[in-house]
């Protein structure tokens, strides 16, 4: 039998996990957040989709809303701020500024893509550069990382 890998390559962009003054919610909370990049040429359909920072404990992720589509070359802004109740957008986790590995897996359960984002200072992003290299950058929401 063949293995099928899900992987799509590139989709996480950038993590915040200390957002003291970069950009606010909804709700004027500066929270953190993760991105996610659609690199491909045809729109990226995360209908069902679960992020976790809790893999390893198989913990349960939180499944991105469905009707949830990123364009060609868009992003996708999630708050990882245990916030819910704030809007569709806000996931039932927090990054942790001290470090930890983010995953997404597909609505079967396939890892897609995952994430070992170190410990950052305040408003320090872990972003995903033009060449695929990870490194902290200026934070850059909703644009490409420099």
């Amino acid at each position: 039998s063949s293995t099928v890998d899900h992987r799509i390559d590139g989709i996480f962009n950038e993590f915040l996990s200390s957002n003291d003054t970069t950009n606010a919610d909804d709700d004027g909370e500066f929270d953190d957040w993760l991105e996610i990049a659609n690199p491909t040429g045809d729109p990226l359909d995360l209908s069902g989709y679960g992020l976790t920072d809790g893999l390893a404990q198989d913990e349960e992720p939180w499944i991105i809303p469905n009707g949830t589509v990123v364009l060609p070359g868009k992003f996708l802004l999630i708050w990882c701020d245990e916030d819910e109740e704030q809007g569709s957008f806000h996931a039932s986790f927090k990054l942790s500024a001290d470090g930890e590995t983010v995953s997404l897996i597909d609505p079967a359960g396939n890892l897609v893509d995952e994430v070992a984002v170190p410990s950052l200072s305040a408003d320090t992003s872990w972003a995903r550069a033009m060449n695929g290299q990870w490194g902290e950058a200026a934070p850059s929401p909703d644009s490409p990382n420099p």
